[in-house]
This record gives C-alpha cells, sequence and structure tokens, in this order.
C-alpha cells in the first residue's frame, strides 16, 4: 500500500490519497482538483472517499466526488449523504482492509481509520495533541473513551492527522 499527502485546505488540512489495486482517500478536506490530477498522473483509479466526520472543513469536494461515481463512506450517525455507513468494523475497498473506529469526541460521528499500521485520524488526533471537544456535537466523556479505550489499545502505530498543527507531519502513538 502506498500513501500520498495532500496539504491546503482551511487550515493546514490533511486529504490521503491511498492505493494498492485502486485509491481511497481519506478525509475530504482539499479540493479534489489535486488528487484527482496526481491519480491521473499515477493511474490510480480512486474507488472510495472517507469522510472523517461531518465539519465543513472536512467536508470539501463530495459533489465532485459523487459525480465521478466514488462512493461516499460514513459513519451511521453522520449526517452526510454517502453510499456506504459504516460502524465499528472492518470493510475492504480498492484491494485494501480498512479498520474502521468510531471515535466520538470532537464529533459524534467522527471516525479513524486504520490500514496497514497506520491510523488516519483526522481531529481525534494530532501530532502533539488532540482535537477539540468543546464545540456543538463534541463531547469530552466521548473523547476520553475513544482515545483510551479504542486508540491507546492499537498499539505502536503511525499516525496520519487531519491538520498539520505539529513539529512534523507524521508520528507515531508513542511519540
Amino acid at each position: 500500500m502506498k500513501v500520498k499527502e495532500f496539504r491546503g485546505g482551511y487550515d493546514s488540512n490533511f486529504s490521503y490519497l491511498v492505493w494498492a489495486e485502486e485509491g481511497v482517500i481519506i478525509d475530504a478536506s482539499i479540493k479534489p482538483e489535486r488528487i484527482f490530477k496526481f491519480a491521473d498522473e499515477n493511474n490510480i483509479k480512486i474507488k472510495a472517499v472517507f469522510v472523517m466526520h461531518s465539519h465543513e472543513d472536512h467536508l470539501i469536494g463530495l459533489k465532485e466526488y459523487k459525480e465521478k461515481g466514488i462512493e461516499i463512506i460514513a459513519h451511521d450517525s453522520s449526517p452526510i449523504e454517502s453510499n456506504i455507513r459504516v460502524l465499528d468494523e472492518e470493510i475492504e475497498v480498492g484491494g485494501m482492509k480498512f479498520k474502521v473506529i468510531h471515535t466520538p469526541g470532537h464529533l459524534f460521528d467522527s471516525i479513524c481509520v486504520l490500514v496497514d499500521n497506520k491510523l488516519f485520524t483526522s481531529d481525534t488526533i494530532f501530532i502533539g495533541a488532540i482535537g477539540r471537544c468543546d464545540l456543538p456535537g463534541a463531547d469530552a466523556n466521548d473523547f476520553y473513551n475513544s482515545l483510551y479505550n479504542k486508540i491507546l489499545k492499537l498499539g505502536n502505530v503511525d499516525i496520519y492527522p487531519g491538520h498539520d498543527y505539529g513539529k512534523k507531519r507524521i508520528a507515531t502513538l508513542d511519540e
């Protein structure tokens, strides 16, 4: 599996394209034109996009994805229209297995996605920090449960956050 990071968006956001047989976008937080260009130049067919939570800065380009026939994947509690609704489960997309972990706290419909020891965390965990839990739809108790009873039990995975807020872009959970 390969990973390409795209930085931009409203607030130093990250989107990621992961691919093996086909591509999957994780976190729809930048305009999709750059991702489409990279995929075209590298002969990567994009199969799906994960909506990591329903804050506006993580919903960029959904119309364009839908127009291209790219499946939208979102948590079952998400208000976003999607083709695939997920819970805490493992799904196969594009020849890769993704472990979807429902991580409410930053927002009720937040998810993290684990694939090949890489944990894509969106606004749940940043490098050196965690997401906010003082916004509408957030809950500090849920956040605690998500962090301590789900994320920390994964072991030393690589963290790929939803924003470039840290001293580096990727770190291990142990770091």
